[in-house]
């Protein structure tokens, strides 16, 4: 059940005036009980300054300074020394107020001994202080662990979200590598492959077997290393070799130190797949595609781009190469938020850049199962600076 802001603060305020009704109620008990009696009128009138205060004043104070200085592992430091000097500060305000509700609040002070105001403020702060020193750091802790609650559910929705796109790419992946125009151009070339070499033709059936196994395997799966992601890709590339031929070429300038950094699974066969539909199979001359990575400060770039016709004037991933790229963007916002940037840009001569910068994440090495090179030409070599910039 959700409130309004108006509602939430409204029941703050009731619960530190029922808690003021119910502290004077036990000190009056109390004093009856020792035959020392004061009027609850009296009474109230101190223990609601105490405590009524918190409601519409201290309360929204506290809770402020908590969300703008939380106890996290980057800032804890500076949060604590805030926090340090926030809760007698607080104390100190409350007592000043006191003074100024004095006459009203406690009209026999001067009895006491407190005649001047700097009394009366060391009366009033050691009479509340220690109280509103514990109810600050109460509050503070209370939304501290309301924080930790609210990330830990929206992580449970965004895993629940992911969970599903994650399935809708899989299934789009899926569908891409079953297409029956796909499938037919992949059995005509493995039965012309029959005729001339049939080696080639049983690693295009292996691999075409290896791409649907991978795929089934990490059902469920959001991040996987970049090695693998790049032997499902290669493997993708290598059946599209049979229809393209010499037409496509590979180029990839993979830094050794990237391999094992974490990146969504499926990320780079969606781009490379639109790299050959919408690059190289409308262009009629060589076909190129690249691929770059680098380790950048503590973030991966990744860099696909291809000499095919690029975006349309004024076109966009959706407009021009409907849900693929646009799902991959989506996947990117929900697992890293603002911690992930994806780019697409027209290089300057001809063809498409995708830019993706995501959080370097790495795991400890795992063994993996490391597929037969690529049959195509493959062209290592740093990519041109228009590429790289």
């Amino acid at each position: 059940m959700r409130f309004t802001r108006t509602v939430r603060w409204g029941l703050v305020i009731l619960f530190w005036l029922g808690w003021s009704a119910a502290c004077t109620s036990f000190s009056y008990s109390f004093r009856v009980a020792l035959h020392k009696p004061m009027e609850w009128l009296d009474l109230s009138r101190m223990y609601f300054a105490a405590y009524a205060l918190w409601g519409p004043l201290f309360t929204p104070i506290a809770v402020f300074i908590a969300r703008r200085f939380p106890f996290e592992k980057a800032t804890w430091g500076r949060s604590l020394v805030v926090h340090f000097f926030a809760a007698p500060s607080i104390a100190a305000s409350h007592a000043l107020i006191c003074i100024a509700c004095s006459s009203w609040i406690w009209p026999e002070m001067a009895a006491y001994g407190a005649v001047t105001k700097m009394q009366m403020f060391q009366r009033y702060f050691l009479m509340y202080g220690t109280d509103n020193i514990f109810i600050y750091w109460s509050i503070i802790f209370a939304v501290q662990g309301w924080m930790y609650y609210e990330r830990y559910r929206d992580r449970e929705l965004r895993s629940s979200v992911l969970e599903t796109q994650l399935a809708k790419a899989q299934l789009q992946a899926l569908k891409v590598q079953l297409h029956p125009h796909f499938l037919f151009n992949t059995l005509n070339s493995v039965s012309e492959l029959m005729h001339q070499d049939v080696d080639c033709a049983e690693r295009v059936i292996t691999r075409l077997s290896d791409l649907l196994r991978m795929a089934l395997e990490n059902i469920g799966v959001q991040e996987v290393l970049l090695r693998n992601e790049l032997d499902f890709v290669q493997g993708y590339l290598e059946i599209e070799q049979t229809r393209f031929l010499d037409r496509l070429q590979v180029k990839l300038d993979i830094a050794p130190e990237t391999l094992d950094c974490q990146v969504p699974n499926l990320l780079l066969q969606p781009i490379v797949e639109n790299a050959v539909r919408h690059g190289i199979a409308k262009s009629s001359g060589l076909g190129v595609i690249e691929v770059c990575t680098r380790k950048i400060a503590d973030r991966l770039l990744v860099v696909v781009s291809d000499n095919g016709p690029g975006l349309k004037p004024g076109g966009n991933a959706k407009t021009n190469f409907g849900i693929g790229l646009s799902t991959t963007r989506s996947r990117l916002e929900f697992l890293y938020g603002k911690e992930q940037t994806f780019v697409l840009n027209n290089l300057p001569e001809r063809g498409l850049e995708v830019r993706i910068s995501l959080p370097w994440r790495k795991e400890a090495l795992q063994p993996v199962i490391v597929p037969e090179p690529l049959t195509f030409p493959v062209d290592v070599r740093p990519i041109p600076q228009g590429v790289r910039s």
